[in-house]
């Protein structure tokens, strides 16, 4: 009795154990999503990366304007002082001070201005305009064409 209750038991786990997995999936398979908007053409997508293109270039360009105004000021500056400092100047030693002085502030701006250009990074890269493809109907219209040789003017 205890053999059949244990064999009764052994097979009923069994059948839940076979049985588990089938009962668990799904009966029906999931719809396979479907894209809401067709992928975009090969032009369309160059004329969204022209437009972001035109737009980076536009940023850096103002960035770079800025850089240059920044550059401009400074060796304005660096002139004005050292031509103030010039007329004060009484000898020749003095002189000398100042137009080094001068010299460095320039060479200070210039360094600075460089720095700047660098952490602006590369310039974006234009995209590349796609080729449009040859269709047969395109293809049998030009060889249908038949060119007529150029006049040659007579002697």
């Amino acid at each position: 009795m205890k053999l059949r209750r244990s064999a009764a038991l052994l097979l009923g786990l069994n059948l839940l154990v076979v049985g588990a997995p089938s009962a668990l999936a799904d009966s029906t398979p999931s719809p396979t999503p479907t894209p809401s908007a067709s992928p975009l053409s090969d032009l369309e997508q160059y004329k969204i990366a022209l437009e972001q293109y035109r737009i980076d270039m536009n940023l850096r360009e103002q960035e770079r304007k800025e850089i240059a105004k920044t550059f401009i000021v400074a060796i304005k500056l660096a002139d004005s002082v050292a031509k103030s400092a010039l007329r004060s100047a009484k000898n020749d030693k003095a002189k000398i001070v100042i137009l080094e002085q001068q010299l460095h502030a320039k060479e200070e701006a210039m360094q600075v201005r460089d720095e700047a250009i660098t952490a602006m990074g590369q310039a974006p890269v234009e995209p590349i305009k796609p080729v449009k493809p040859i269709t047969a109907a395109t293809a049998s219209t030009k060889k249908g064409k038949t060119s007529k040789p150029s006049p040659t003017p007579s002697s």
